[in-house]
Parts: C-alpha cells; structure tokens; sequence
C-alpha cells in the first residue's frame, strides 16, 4: 500500500511538472518578434519621402532602433534620422507594448542654405496578433527639437501582413499636431514571432 501510494504521489508530481512546464513553455513559446527591417514610401500633402526602419531585439524585453527618412520638394531636402532604445512589455503572447526613446537629427537643405537640429523622441506602441499572419498597431510620440524649442506630438496607426515567413507587407497612417494625415505603404523583413 506504501508503495502504491507513492508510487502514485511520484506520478502525481511528475504529471504537475510537465504541466508546468507545458504552461511556461506555451506562454514563452511564440511572442512576437521585433528583429525587423522595414523599407517605406510615405506620401501626404506635405511629404513624399522614402524611409527606413531597422529593429534589434537584444533581450526578451528590450531592442535597439534606427530610423532614416528623405524627403525632397524642389529644391528642399529633408533628412531624418533617430537612434533609440526600447523597453517591450508583453501583457500575452498576442499583445505587446513597446516604451522607446532616442535621439533626432533633421536636417533640411535649400539651395546652398543647410541647417541641422537635434533632438529627443519618444513613443508608446501597442502591437496586436489578431489572426496568425495578420496583425495591427497603434502609436503615439513625442518629438522635440532642442535649438528651437519645438515640440511636435504624433500619433498613428498601421496594419502588417505577414506573406512569407520572413516577410510581410505593411500599411499605417500617421499625423501630427502639425501636420495632415501621412500615407505609409510598404514591406518588413524579418521574423513575426521569435
């Protein structure tokens, strides 16, 4: 009877442990993913720019950034470009939210005029896995520019395609509150889920 009992304590133990390891596996086993690069055109009343947009997860919970963008209208040339960290919170394995922040260069050049300014950014996002190859997100930052004291809030919006494994295609739209709605259309590569 001893050794029934446990024999059947053993085998209650055992069961309770790969339990628990099912459990810590299946909530640790496929989050999303944030080693990415993503190449975009950009399009609104004010701009008609390419960008880019390079991610790298270094922890489960924090990544590296880097942005660059050009613009061109005539004669003025707008580049931009940020360098950051973030911090990724992971409330479940389909829902994210990200904390960044970095810092900006942009700089515009007229004719032979050039000027440079820099920066600080800041940015919440929240990114949503609805269905297996599809997500969305939704944002919201902080620019401001040290030399002349400007600060710019935007927000935006964006929905991901995953095609391939490696690859998705991606739409957003984003503003400020300074400018009209800007048009994002374009591919990220990388992986969904790590």
């Amino acid at each position: 009877m001893t050794s029934s009992r446990s024999a059947h304590t053993g085998l209650s133990r055992l069961a309770a442990a790969i339990l628990s390891l099912g459990c810590a596996l299946s909530a640790h086993g496929a989050e999303l993913w944030y080693s990415y690069l993503d190449a975009s055109y950009l399009s609104g009343d004010d701009i008609d720019a390419g960008a880019a947009f390079g991610s790298w997860q270094y922890h489960r919970n924090a990544r590296l950034f880097g942005s660059l963008s050009y613009d061109k209208e005539g004669d003025v040339k707008v580049t931009t470009a940020s360098l950051g960290t973030g911090w990724i919170a992971r409330p479940s394995d389909r829902v994210n939210v990200t904390a960044d922040i970095g810092f900006t260069n942009v700089r515009v050049d007229v004719g032979d005029f050039d000027s440079s300014e820099q920066g600080a950014v800041a940015a919440v996002t929240g990114r949503f896995w609805i269905a297996p190859d599809f997500e969305v997100g939704v944002s919201a930052g902080v620019n401001h520019l040290f030399d002349v004291d400007s600060t710019v809030l935007s927000y935006g919006a964006n929905m991901r395609y995953w095609f391939a494994p490696r690859a998705a295609f991606q739409f957003g739209i984003s503003s400020t509150d300074e400018t009209d709605a800007v048009l994002a259309v374009g591919l990220r590569f990388g992986s969904q889920q790590n």
